[in-house]
């Protein structure tokens, strides 16, 4: 009983912890989410669907690469892709399809905890490729990441016009599907599951 009342504190703890930081994350996911739709409808409005389609269709294939990706990294097998189709009539443009692979069993957590960050990858793999492509690319861009001042923000070049292209092209495209988020609470409650006994395996390692 004297070892079991810590133990079960240091786990609400921990699950405290996950909670607090999955619910921020959750929050800037939900942002992004809805700053995708309100661009992509403004921007559509203004140029028309077809028009817009067209114009910024490589922030389509980052969204369906950020998919290929993740399903890569969390071993499953991608079984048909199509970074841009022009004739879907669904409103989504293109798609990855994928399916677990068959591996042992500790690896299939992996899988499990993986189906969250396949279906939010392009929330997190584009914005990732503007940084990247802002703080390598860029003349000044390393500055400003470092000393982020308005007086040291790039100035004119058309690096940074292309930038912005690329930018607006991804952040209008990032909006999730219905088949996107598939799975991605399974995804979420094995993570929360494997942290909490990871983190009361390191508290029982340490006590003995």
């Amino acid at each position: 009983m004297t070892n079991t009342y810590p133990s079960l504190v240091f786990g609400l703890n921990t699950l405290w912890t996950l909670l607090k930081y999955s619910a921020a994350l959750f929050a800037l996911g939900f942002v992004l989410h809805h700053i995708s739709i309100i661009l992509r409808t403004k921007i559509s409005q203004w140029l028309g669907p077809n028009a817009f389609m067209l114009i910024f269709s490589p922030g389509i294939m980052i969204h369906e690469i950020s998919h290929a990706v993740a399903a890569f990294l969390f071993l499953h097998q991608i079984e048909d892709i199509k970074l841009f189709d022009w004739k879907a009539k669904d409103g989504s443009h293109g798609h990855v399809v994928s399916r677990p692979r068959s591996v042992i069993w500790p690896f299939k957590v992996w899988i499990k905890m993986g189906e969250l960050f396949i279906g939010i990858a392009p929330l997190i793999i584009g914005p990732l490729i503007c940084a990247a492509v802002f703080y390598y690319f860029i003349p000044g861009g390393k500055l400003f990441t470092h000393t982020p001042r308005f007086a040291n923000f790039p100035g004119f070049s058309w690096g940074l016009i292309a930038w912005w292209y690329l930018v607006i092209a991804v952040f209008s495209q990032m909006e999730l599907s219905d088949a996107d988020l598939k799975g991605t609470w399974k995804g979420y409650l094995w993570i929360i599951f494997t942290c909490l006994v990871i983190a009361m395996f390191r508290f029982y390692w340490a006590k003995i």
